[in-house]
């Protein structure tokens, strides 16, 4: 696999927590908002404005990432959407998907919001038992965010032995809906401790584990690129994989190689890393595709299965091909005696003045002496 390049000063990621206010209450929430003692508060839009402007400089990303709580129950969400817009950077709104409809989607597309990156799965619709049942919602909102037009779409599935062998279904969903879809986020649930709480991690998953399910469901999926860990010599902390599709059908995985080439030549055009590739979806144009697949290997079986499906169906033509990527992310464990970072972390927020890694700031902060 490719060795992500991302550190901390040079990121496709700033990280922004807008709120604590949410209306769900998921167990195990790293931030604690599932605990009684978790007061809410919307954080005032100055200090957010000042800090999009600090990670804008500090890390040199692409995107400004909001997130909360439910960022989208901050009171000036709008005006926190066209800041960014202002400031020549994308946005994802990460969203449990509550207040995600045909007005919201075009309201915050008309402020310069890029996308959303919607979290569903069973630990968060505890009326479901099955994430294949789940598939439903999750193609409701592809039709409410499709409808509206040029903004991309992701979902969050957190996962745990409870669902693992069902993953793969939200895979199978995710790729037939390549035209809807751009991001699949599965995250390996971990317990964090706050106060005298002991986590109980014994439905936690590891990497290897989720990798290995996935191969076995689909024995031609690539993983291509990585994120190292801080603590470990050899450990994943992201893991991802990615294809290009079109009519439901996944032309081709992308090798290290590619992601290599990509990756540099992105940055090489844009002076910064950027997971969104595109004004719009992230897609591949036809003469990329060509020019790309006579020094690139892992695009020729791309472009011949592209045409192949130009002649089974010659509207195709008139189609875009599709970029799909599933980033799998491996957070600290408290299985481990050390806290286990990512490398080059995307989604470290500022506190105090100084980049910590988000998924374990509110645990940190909640056990020091008081």
């Amino acid at each position: 696999m490719y060795r992500l390049p991302y550190s901390k000063n040079d990121n496709p990621n700033g990280w922004i927590e807008v709120t604590s206010h949410c209306n769900m209450r998921c167990e195990g929430c790293y931030k604690g908002i599932d605990r009684t003692d978790c007061i809410p508060v919307h954080e005032p839009i100055e200090k957010i404005k000042s800090d999009i402007l600090s990670l804008k400089n500090i890390r040199n990303c692409g995107i400004i990432t909001i997130t909360g709580g439910e960022a989208i129950m901050h009171p000036d969400i709008e005006e926190i959407v066209s800041f960014v817009h202002s400031n020549k950077l994308k946005s994802l709104i990460h969203t449990n998907g509550l207040f995600v409809n045909e007005k919201t989607c075009a309201r915050l597309k008309n402020a310069g919001l890029s996308g959303f990156i919607i979290r569903i799965d069973i630990h968060n619709r505890l009326n479901y038992k099955n994430e294949s049942e789940l598939n439903a919602l999750r193609k409701k909102y592809a039709d409410i965010v499709h409808k509206v037009g040029g903004l991309q779409l992701g979902f969050t599935c957190v996962v745990t032995k409870n669902n693992l062998i069902q993953i793969p279904n939200v895979v199978q969903w995710f790729q037939q809906n390549n035209a809807y879809t751009d991001y699949l986020v599965l995250i390996l649930k971990r317990e964090f401790s706050f106060d005298s709480y002991t986590p109980d991690v014994s439905k936690e998953v590891e990497v290897t584990e989720l990798a290995h399910t996935l191969k076995n469901a689909f024995p031609d999926m690539l993983f291509s690129s990585y994120l190292g860990s801080q603590s470990s010599n050899i450990g994943y902390k992201w893991v991802q994989t990615a294809w290009f599709a079109i009519n439901g059908k996944t032309l081709g995985y992308v090798d290290a190689k590619t992601v290599e080439f990509s990756t540099a030549l992105g940055h090489f055009r844009n002076k910064t890393y950027s997971y969104i590739s595109g004004k719009e979806r992230n897609k591949l144009p036809v003469m990329q595709l060509i020019a790309g697949s006579l020094f690139l290997p892992a695009l020729k079986p791309v472009l011949k299965r592209y045409v192949a499906e130009i002649l089974k169906k010659p509207s195709t033509a008139l189609q875009s091909i599709n970029h799909q990527v599933i980033n799998i992310v491996n957070p600290p464990s408290s299985r481990t005696s050390y806290t286990d970072y990512c490398d080059g972390c995307p989604d470290a927020v500022l506190h105090n003045g100084k980049l910590v890694p988000s998924c374990t700031l509110e645990s940190f902060l909640k056990n020091q002496p008081k």
